[in-house]
């Protein structure tokens, strides 16, 4: 009797006992990286369907990929292309590491580098292990944005450099000139109040 008022105990503490937020932060993110795996399989799973069973597919009634998928709300059919776009970049074993919006940014570089490329999936990898979970599709995009950035070249550095030193020589040439004008307007001033004092002076004599 006695051990099982003790186990009726131990379960009350049990469902009393609440998790730290660092625990509930780890339980989610592990929810989150299965899910991100999940996809990414999914996707690479589609692939292998088309690849190996479109005739099945033609034979009843489906002539593209895209009709199947879309007829039988399986996937959005661009989802699956942008995927496929970028498996053919990286390699389906990248995708699956890095995950599906990573791998669909890959694709999507206007002017395509294999060092863009790599630096993209070095980043996704860093950001995994980080923080335990795969990029999301606004941080790939992001990536893939700083990448596609033109990066300033020390030529144009030098001329954006010379340009701004002739835009303030001009500057300090206008600002002498403004210095002269004002300095002979005040002189004109001085000898027009000198003037003014002699006329009222001369005035006030033969009065």
């Amino acid at each position: 009797m006695q051990n099982a008022e003790e186990h009726v105990k131990q379960g009350k503490n049990k469902r009393q006992a609440k998790p730290s937020l660092e625990q509930l932060v780890e339980r989610c993110r592990k929810l989150r990286a299965k899910a991100e795996l999940a996809a990414a399989d999914f996707l690479l799973g589609l692939m292998e369907i088309e690849a190996q069973y479109m005739e099945v597919l033609r034979d009843n009634g489906c002539d593209t990929f895209e009709r199947f998928l879309r007829s039988y709300h399986i996937c959005d059919p661009a989802r699956y292309r942008d995927f496929c776009a970028g498996v053919g970049v990286i390699g389906r074993m990248r995708a699956r590491r890095i995950g599906e919006h990573a791998t669909r940014e890959a694709a999507r570089f206007r002017n395509m580098s294999p060092q863009k490329v790599e630096k993209l999936v070095l980043r996704a990898e860093a950001f995994e292990t980080r923080n335990g979970v795969k990029p999301s599709a606004a941080e790939a995009r992001r990536y893939r944005a700083e990448l596609e950035a033109p990066r300033v070249t020390g030529i144009r550095t030098a001329s954006k450099l010379a340009a701004l030193e002739a835009e303030n020589r001009e500057l300090r040439a206008e600002l002498r000139a403004c210095k002269k004008e004002l300095e002979r307007e005040q002189k004109r001033r001085v000898r027009a109040e000198g003037r003014v004092e002699y006329l009222a002076a001369e005035l006030e004599r033969k009065s």
